[in-house]
């Protein structure tokens, strides 16, 4: 038996014991803990590093310089950096209108998205370089990924001088896209009426959760099952279990 499996059926016995007649009143104390303690710290934090990002952009591409490229590659690397704490949280107002896939789309196994943002940035098409237009293309050309292959990518040092404003200002449209999905997924965080409560209120009149053991299974769910998700698909993709195995090595 898989430890995961074990745990799932320790929780089964468990929880039914633990939290009996005041269960929901266990479970709201749980979960508010959970979400003012962790959830909405992590979501303003990733929406103030977006903010950044997309200032920076916005910095490099009106006076491109070294320096503002720099500046504003630091600005992703903290962007992701935030992004890495709030991803396992894959409930919620992330899994609405396609939050989470536009944020991130991974795995790309076959470089779908590779393949987008280079004929973007071949055909220049204006629409993408338009913040409201590009939310509403491919997931896979509007996310961290793709503003990843604007800063790094074959190319991108140009963006340090005045011969390719195009691809700046492409890469100012991904990070003004990436700071619009952080602000809105923090507000629906913060809503009185929102998931949150919802999540923090469970009873036999909640469409989501009917009681405790349902409310507080989700949280288990979150640190377990997406971290596991983590490993297997972010890490286990390309780390091998010795430096000779890695892809790429």
């Amino acid at each position: 038996m898989s430890k995961r499996l074990a745990f799932v059926l320790a929780l089964s016995l468990v929880l039914p014991g633990a939290l009996p007649a005041s269960a929901a009143v266990k479970a709201s104390d749980v979960i508010q803990r959970a979400v003012d303690g962790f959830v909405r710290p992590a979501y303003v934090r990733l929406h103030d590093h977006a903010d950044s990002l997309s200032n920076a952009m916005r910095t490099l591409c009106d006076a491109p310089s070294q320096d503002h490229l720099d500046a504003a590659r630091a600005e992703f690397s903290g962007t992701v950096d935030a992004w890495s704490v709030v991803e396992i949280i894959r409930i919620g107002p992330i899994t609405q209108d396609n939050r989470l896939e536009r944020m991130l789309f991974w795995p790309d196994r076959k470089s779908i998205g590779l393949r987008q943002v280079q004929a973007v940035l071949a055909s220049k098409d204006r629409t993408a370089a338009d913040p409201a237009q590009l939310a509403k293309k491919s997931v896979a050309m509007q996310g961290l990924g793709a503003l990843e292959f604007v800063l790094y990518g074959d190319g991108a040092e140009r963006l340090a001088g005045k011969d390719d404003p195009y691809r700046c200002a492409y890469g100012e449209a991904i990070a003004g896209n990436i700071e619009t999905i952080a602000a809105e997924v923090s507000d629906a965080w913060n809503k009185p009426d929102g998931f949150a409560a919802l999540w923090a209120n469970p009873g036999p009149q909640n469409p989501l959760y009917r009681d405790g053991t349902e409310a507080v299974t989700e949280l288990v769910g979150v640190f377990i099952n997406e971290l596991e998700m983590v490993r297997d698909v972010r890490l286990k993709g390309f780390l091998g279990s010795s430096p000779e195995a890695d892809k790429p090595k």
